[in-house]
Formats: structure tokens, sequence, C-alpha cells
């Protein structure tokens, strides 16, 4: 009887230690991971709205889901299409679901060169400045304008996971992703939402250069500086830049004569608009920077005409 007591015992405080221990364990994954950021790399793919995908597939066509993806109501389907472009195409590309307000092509700025077009690297949802494409079915070929971007990398989190991260919606983090080839990316979008999970994306030309593998994660380095400190910053930004934009151009209201050299001192400073008098002469080589810059000039608060 003693025995079987004893034997009862041990087979309690063993059961006790083990449970002690797993407890332990994972207490310490937790703390290990909590400032761990999974990373996912996106593929080039299209979300579609309705209206491009009927006019592509059928009127009839509806999208056939192939698997789930990590954010909640996103879908990858089994309809591919083709990409093309001046330069060349790219076929088999990835179709996302659900339907999307307006049609959006995200690609690498590799895709962009053999695509031979000038995307812009822009917050997805945000198609300012996209370019345009032709998009190819197995049945159809259509053109669909302002709608290619490179999509910035950013982090979805839930409410959660920003607590714990010491951010908030809408700010930016640097984030060192911990690779066999470490590298950090600056200017990280912070998205949360209820409907997220903790995921940071980045695509395949910032994967390749990070040498990702499979199981590598990120890690905010910079969470200490808050959204509304970043806001301050850019409104003082901004402010200073209004500011040397309204010294040069009362300096250039006064020219008679604007040359290149003028133009190229006003670009190294970042301005991207200028007044100039109306009488003004603006040479040929100015004119040929102002289009190469990309600067606006403008007379008596109105857009000049064609320069």
């Amino acid at each position: 009887m003693r025995d079987e007591l004893i034997s009862e015992i041990v087979k309690r405080i063993v059961k006790e230690m083990s449970a002690a221990r797993e407890n332990e364990v994972l207490e310490i994954v937790t703390e290990i991971s909590k400032d761990r950021i999974p990373i996912e790399v996106s593929a080039r793919h299209v979300h579609f709205s309705e209206e491009d995908y009927k006019a592509l597939f059928g009127i009839d066509a509806v999208m056939s889901k192939k698997k789930e993806l990590s954010q909640y109501g996103q879908f990858q389907c089994k309809e591919r299409v083709m990409l093309i472009g001046p330069k060349g195409t790219i076929s088999r590309v990835a179709v996302l679901g659900p339907f999307r307000q307006k049609t959006q092509v995200e690609i690498t700025k590799t895709d962009a060169r053999q695509l031979g077009i000038n995307a812009p690297l822009n917050q997805s949802g945000n198609l300012e400045g996209a370019s345009g494409i032709h998009v190819a079915s197995r049945e159809l070929v259509m053109e669909i304008k302002s709608c290619v971007i490179i999509a910035k990398n950013h982090i979805h989190m839930n409410a959660l996971d920003a607590k714990n991260l010491d951010v908030v919606d809408n700010q930016t983090v640097s984030v060192r992703v911990k690779s066999e080839r470490p590298i950090t990316f600056e200017d990280v979008l912070v998205r949360v939402s209820d409907k997220y999970s903790l995921a940071m994306h980045i695509d395949f030309d910032e994967a390749n250069a990070a040498w990702y593998c499979e199981g590598d994660y990120g890690e905010i380095v910079n969470s200490s500086q808050t959204y509304k400190s970043q806001e301050n910053d850019r409104q003082v930004e901004k402010t200073s830049h209004a500011e040397e934009v309204s010294t040069v151009s009362k300096e250039l209201l006064k020219r008679k004569l604007i040359v290149e050299e003028d133009i190229r001192q006003i670009a190294k400073k970042g301005i991207d608009s200028i007044y100039v008098h109306k009488k003004s002469i603006i040479t040929p080589l100015a004119k040929d920077a102002i289009r190469k810059e990309r600067i606006k000039v403008l007379q008596n608060a109105e857009e000049r005409g064609a320069l």
C-alpha cells in the first residue's frame, strides 16, 4: 500500500513538474516572439474591379477561389493573366480577390523594367501617377489605364499587436529583417485593423536583397518615435519647404532671364514648383531642365502653359 502511495505521489510530482516546464517554455517563446514580425513575400498580382474582371473573363464570370491568404477575406484565384508592356510581357500573373473599386496591378521594379513601364512606388490603394498596362486572359486583351504600381512595404496588425509593439495606425517605422543578409527597411507603414493578422509584406526584389528565407522575421527598430512626433516632424519639414519655395519664387520673379543653372539649383533643393514673372524669358536649356526635373512653372498663381 505504501509503495503504491509513493508511486502515485511521484507520478503527480512528475506531472506537475512537466506542466510547469511547459508553461515556462511557453512564457519564453512568448517573450522571444512578441517582437518578431512574420514576413510574407508578395508575388506580382492583380486586384480587379468587378467591371474590368467581367470585361476580361466574360459578363457571367465569377472568381474561382484557389486558396485563402493570411489576411481576412483575401484569397488567390485560379485565374491567371498576362501583363503586356511596351518592351516585354509577364505571364501567369496571379489574380487576388475580392473585387476592388479600381483595378490595381502590383509589380516589382525589376518587372517594371522588363515591361518597359515607369510604375510609381505607392502605398497599396494609392493609384496616383500609376502606369497603364495591357492585360490578357486566354480569350481577350484589354488596356487598363492608371493601374500599375510598385507597392511600398507595410505591416498588417491588429490592435493587440500594435499595443505590444508600441505603434499606432499610419505610423511609419524602420524594420530590421533578421536574415542571412540583414537589411533595414525604412518608412514602413503600420496598418492596424481587427481584420488584420500580423505580417510584414515585401516584394521579391526586397526579399532577394535581404536573402530572405522562409521563417526569417522582422523587428521594429524605432518604435519609440510616436506617430504624433512624426507628424510634427513632417509639419516642420513642410513649413520649411514652403518658406524655401517662397524665397526662391520671389527671387525668380525679379529675373528677366532664367537659365538652366537656375533650374539645376532649384532641383537640388527638392523644389517642385516655382513662380516666374509673365515677361521672364526661359532659355531652351532651362525648359529642358524643367521637363527633366518635372518642375511646375506657375505665374500669377495660375499654371503656365506648355513650355
